[in-house]
C-alpha cells in the first residue's frame, strides 16, 4: 500500500532490458502537494537530441492496482493549497510513454483516470473508472519535442467500466494543439466501453485545439455519444448501469447481470490487491 504522499506513488522510466511489470498495488491520497502528476507516473527518454522522431519504446505492463483520491493540489490567489483534479490522473503515460498494457485497474475519484501524453499504441483495457472527471485524456503534441508531431497514434480504449455520479467533465478529452491529425489515428479503437452517469447527464466526448495547454485551448468540441459514433468509436459501447454490488461500501465487483459482462468485460480480482494477509 502507497499513500498519503506529496508527490506520485510509483514512477516508472524507460528500461532497456525490458518492461516494467507494476501490479497488485494500492495507492491512495498521493499528489497531495503538487500537480501534473499521478498515482502511476511513466516517463519515456526524451526523443534524441529533439531533432528527429525516435524509435519505438519497450512499454510496461500495468495491472490489477487500486488507485483512489488522486486530487492534486494548487495554490490558490490567496496563497492557500486547494485540490486541482484537473492537473492529475491515476495513470500517466506521459512523455511519449508507448507500448504499455493498462488493464484489470481500478481507479476511484482521480482527476483523469488515464492520460496517454504523446504516446502510441497503448492499450487501456478492463479498467473500472468510478467518478473520475474523465476516463481518459489524450495528448498529441508537446512544444519542447516538435519534430515529434504525428508520433502519436493506434491508441486503443476498450471494454473498460466509466461510471460518473460525483465528477464534472467529459467521457474523454482529445487535445491537438495543432489539430492536423485525424482522430483514428490517435485513437485507434474505443469500443466495447460501458458508460453511466446515474443523474442522468449526457455522454460526451470532448477535443481541443490550439496554443498552450489544453486548458487554454482555442477551439473545443463537444460530441454526443451518437455524434462520436459518426466518427467511428464506441459503435458497439453501451450506456447502463454497471451493477455494483455496493458501491456505497467502495465494493465495485459486478452482479451478474451486469451489461459489462455482455461486453466482454472480465471481473477484478481485488482480493489480491494490497497488502499480503500473513501466511498461517
Amino acid at each position: 500500500r502507497i499513500e498519503h504522499l506529496p508527490h506520485l506513488g510509483i514512477c516508472l522510466g524507460n528500461s532497456g532490458f525490458g518492461r516494467n511489470i507494476v501490479e497488485y498495488n494500492e495507492i491512495r491520497y498521493v499528489a497531495l502537494e503538487i500537480s501534473d502528476t499521478s498515482a502511476i507516473n511513466s516517463w519515456m527518454e526524451d526523443p534524441a537530441s529533439h531533432t528527429e522522431m525516435e524509435a519505438e519504446r519497450s512499454g510496461h505492463l500495468i495491472r490489477y492496482n487500486l488507485i483512489t483520491d488522486v486530487q492534486g493540489c494548487v495554490v490558490d490567489e490567496n496563497c492557500n493549497l486547494r485540490p486541482s483534479p484537473d492537473g492529475v490522473h491515476g495513470i500517466y503515460l506521459d512523455n511519449y510513454t508507448s507500448n504499455c498494457f493498462v488493464y484489470g485497474n481500478i481507479l476511484v475519484r482521480c482527476g483523469y483516470a488515464f492520460a496517454v501524453n504523446m504516446g502510441k499504441n497503448n492499450v487501456i483495457e478492463n479498467n473500472l473508472i468510478v467518478d473520475c472527471n474523465y476516463g481518459v485524456r489524450y495528448s498529441a503534441f508537446h512544444s519542447y519535442a516538435p519534430q515529434m508531431y504525428g508520433f502519436t497514434m493506434g491508441n486503443r480504449f476498450t471494454r473498460n467500466i466509466v461510471y460518473r455520479a460525483n465528477a464534472e467533465g467529459h467521457m474523454y478529452l482529445l487535445y491537438d494543439r495543432i489539430g492536423e491529425l485525424p482522430l483514428d489515428q490517435v485513437i485507434a479503437q474505443s469500443d466495447h466501453n460501458l458508460f453511466f452517469d446515474p443523474a442522468g447527464g449526457l455522454y460526451t466526448f470532448e477535443t481541443r485545439v490550439g496554443h498552450g495547454r489544453a486548458s487554454t485551448a482555442v477551439d473545443t468540441e463537444v460530441y454526443s455519444l451518437a455524434e462520436w459514433r459518426q466518427r467511428g468509436f464506441e459503435a458497439r459501447s453501451l450506456t447502463g448501469d454497471p451493477l455494483f454490488v455496493d458501491l456505497g461500501s467502495g465494493d465495485y465487483q459486478l452482479r451478474p447481470e451486469s451489461p459489462a459482462l455482455e461486453l466482454g468485460f472480465l471481473p477484478i480480482d481485488v482480493g489480491k490487491i494490497g497488502i499480503r494477509q500473513e501466511r498461517s
